[in-house]
């Protein structure tokens, strides 16, 4: 008789290899979240370079902000030199000798020779500082007629330490020509007709001083003259020249 029913395991063999409910709901669960820890991941490494980003714009920002700080203050300190310097060459000392002062020396009707001076100019609308001259007239090379210069102009280094110097005072916007009454020229010296106009006698000097800004005596001024031969004996006949050098003030000095 013939077994219509299959045996049990027959069955249970062909339908095992198929996975169970609870295996596939592991198997979702895992992928689900394989899926979202990707997807948190990409998320991170977005916000990661947002931040960088950000974060390199931020320092660039940062750094402009710096840079233009820095720029703002040196244009200001710049600004406040520029005036300060502006104020200084406005208000500070200035002493120029552009012209001489002469004044004949008469005995009855006989004249003995000029006495003639620097005309001291301070065009500054405040007092010099610590201000020191020196003067020399004359020529000590009485043969040497034809020189441009005096010999004995002192050098830069003596007039820069003041060296052999007198001092003296002057007041803002002021003239000072009164230095001595005992230089001058005789009429043998500068009177007669000659070939060559220049004597070969000098006027010359130099003076240092410090301003109200800066005390110290810095400031130079130079001035030379030449006095040439002169036909007349009148005071303001006796004409002059300016020398090749030593007409000059502060760095044209140097």
């Amino acid at each position: 008789m013939t077994d219509n029913n299959p045996s049990g395991p027959k069955e249970n063999s062909a339908g095992g290899d198929q996975p169970t409910a609870k295996e596939h709901n592991i198997t979702a669960a895992i992928n689900a979240f394989e899926a979202k820890y990707e997807a948190a991941q990409a998320d991170n490494s977005k916000n990661d370079s947002d931040v960088l980003l950000w974060t390199k714009r931020a320092a660039k920002g940062v750094f402009v902000y710096t840079a233009l700080t820095v720029v703002i203050a040196c244009a200001s300190i710049y600004g406040t030199i520029l005036t300060r310097k502006s104020l200084s060459d406005v208000q500070r000392a200035f002493i120029t000798v552009t012209q001489l002062e002469i004044q004949p020396r008469i005995i009855g009707n006989q004249l003995l020779g000029w006495t003639i001076n620097p005309i001291v100019e301070n065009s500054g609308t405040t007092a010099p500082r610590n201000l020191f001259y020196v003067f020399g007239f004359g020529n000590p090379s009485k043969t040497a007629q034809k020189l441009r210069d005096p010999i004995d102009f002192p050098s830069l280094r003596d007039i820069e330490r003041h060296k052999n110097m007198k001092a003296m005072v002057m007041g803002p916007q002021s003239k000072i020509s009164n230095f001595t009454t005992l230089n001058g020229f005789t009429v043998s010296s500068l009177l007669g007709k000659d070939l060559e106009a220049s004597t070969g006698e000098f006027v010359w000097g130099a003076l240092v001083y410090g301003d109200v800004f800066a005390p110290e005596a810095k400031h130079i001024t130079e001035f030379c003259f030449i006095m040439d031969r002169t036909t007349l004996v009148e005071n303001k006949t006796v004409p002059y020249e300016r020398c090749d050098h030593h007409n000059c003030t502060d760095d044209d000095c140097k």
